[in-house]
């Protein structure tokens, strides 16, 4: 599994790379809520079948 890191950017590791930051935090929040449920923390969401 990869997560991305958001952002635009265009020419990795060539001369012509750039990288424009906007919208960073958002793919950072998303990828702190995937690990946590991946992870299972008890007590932060209920299982399905106790829903």
């Amino acid at each position: 599994m990869t997560l991305g890191r958001g952002g635009e950017e265009y020419g990795t590791h060539t001369l012509k790379e750039w990288f424009n930051p906007k919208g960073v935090y958002a793919c950072e929040q998303k990828s702190i809520l995937m690990l946590s449920v991946l992870a299972g923390l008890d007590g932060v969401i209920a299982p399905l079948d106790k829903a």
